[in-house]
């Protein structure tokens, strides 16, 4: 398993337990708020709307970003892809290789 995947999975057995979902703000549809897991009580300051979604959707896909990352890794590794395969490349990005 790549660090990458080791990592994000790490850190999910650690976090708050999901759903984590965004809140509009009393400020305008242009920010929100991130409440974490069930609890009303745990969130976040206000941001842009963008970035709680961003936050939320990378929370609550967490284990399935590692899976995918995981997967395409032994894929690029197994047909031997070439160095400039978007593949690899975007695999380098996310450190996985």
């Amino acid at each position: 398993m790549s660090a990458f995947a080791k990592e994000l999975l790490a850190l999910i057995e650690f976090s708050t337990p999901r759903p984590w979902k965004d809140r509009l703000s009393v400020h305008g549809s242009d920010f929100k708020y991130v409440q974490i897991g069930e609890d009303e009580a745990y969130t976040t300051l206000e941001m842009y709307s963008a970035d709680a979604e961003i936050i939320v959707h990378l929370a609550n896909h967490a284990e399935a970003i590692a899976d995918l990352c995981e997967t395409v890794s032994l894929y690029v590794n197994k047909i031997n892809a070439q160095a400039d395969h978007p593949l690899r490349v975007a695999l380098r990005k996310l450190e996985v290789l």
